[in-house]
């Protein structure tokens, strides 16, 4: 559990510095098109350990009205994701 703890404050104490590599990576977008091509209109996504909601905010624009859920154990990130 000790490990879980340092992860998070990790996490949480580097947010700006993830953001800023990979909100909007290009890598990410490629994947993410290859995972929601073939999801219908008004599937429902589970995002465990979404940071700050990059992968999220991408769906948002595939035009498919995903019904997005979030989940991450840093306070942190969830607060960014929460503005997207």
């Amino acid at each position: 559990m000790e490990k879980t703890k340092q992860t998070i404050k990790a996490y949480n104490k580097n947010t700006d510095e993830y953001i800023n590599k990979f909100m909007d990576f290009e890598d990410y977008k490629e994947k993410i098109n290859d995972f929601s091509k073939d999801l219908n209109y008004n599937s429902r996504i589970l995002d465990l350990g979404c940071g700050p909601g990059n992968v999220m905010n991408y769906l948002k624009y595939t035009n498919k009205n995903f019904k997005l859920i979030g989940i991450d154990l840093s306070e942190e990130m969830i607060k960014v994701a929460k503005k997207i």
